[in-house]
């Protein structure tokens, strides 16, 4: 039987494309969260999305309940940290380092920071990047209900790789809407936060996670960030290194 040179032609193709080899899968960055008061968390692919770390590192009788308390202590501790020259203000200086830092961690830039005296695997810390944008009425819970934190999520698709990337990964890593957590709590809008301001800005905050109004938080209420269903994560890229930052 005769063959023709256009069918020998496929016959010779037919190996080559049986044995190309395939592209390897891009390995999966480690998961981002940022809590409500702007502190960054991270977690292995494989290990419980980092909002986990949060919540049981805030709760601290360990009853799997936030209250107001505890909320708000939480979030002290983490103004304090960011109150470099300890003058009970978060100055324009200081938030801008936090500006900086945050905005680097989300972009995979370098770790933020040491580890924490109360709990070393925990993340954070927090030099300028200017114009991360105040939440304003834009504060709102993300979508998604309760009952789905400690999961894992897939790559969803790419984000921009400048500074209003980051920006957006710092919302959609969070609980809440807010771009810049910490700028969002100078109410006055003169540049500086105090403890009067962030504490007004914590029981905001917990009013907004507290969706029926019983006055705890359970892991369950709390909804999915936009991170967490795999919203905005391109491959490698937005997450941060390391754990918790120093006291």
């Amino acid at each position: 039987m005769r063959m023709s040179i256009a069918g020998l032609g496929l016959l010779m193709l037919v190996p080559a494309c049986a044995t190309a080899p395939e592209a390897p899968p891009h390995p999966a960055g480690p998961q981002v969260f940022v809590s409500p008061f702007g502190e960054p968390f991270t977690s292995g692919p494989s290990e419980p999305y980092p909002v986990t770390a949060w919540f049981t590192g805030a709760d601290s009788d360990h009853n799997d309940i936030l209250t107001p308390t505890e909320f708000t202590v939480d979030g002290d501790r983490w103004f304090l940290r960011l109150d470099r020259d300890g003058d009970q203000v978060l100055s324009l200086g200081e938030i801008m380092q936090y500006e900086q830092e945050v905005t680097l961690a989300l972009q995979g830039g370098r770790r933020p920071g040491g580890a924490d005296r109360r709990n070393p695997e925990r993340s954070g810390s927090l030099p300028p990047v200017h114009g991360l944008a105040l939440a304003g009425d834009q504060e709102r819970p993300q979508r998604g209900g309760g009952g789905r934190q400690g999961g894992q999520r897939g790559q969803g698709r790419r984000d921009g790789g400048d500074g209003g990337g980051a920006v957006s990964r710092l919302a959609m890593a969070g609980l809440l809407n807010v771009p810049q957590p910490v700028k969002s709590a100078d109410t006055n809008f003169d540049q500086k936060v105090t403890r009067d301001e962030w504490h007004a800005t914590a029981d905001r905050w917990f009013r907004l996670l507290d969706s029926d109004h019983d006055g705890r938080l359970l892991m369950s209420e709390l909804p999915e960030t936009a991170l967490q269903r795999g919203e905005g994560r391109g491959p490698g890229r937005g997450q941060g290194q390391g754990r918790r930052g120093p006291d």
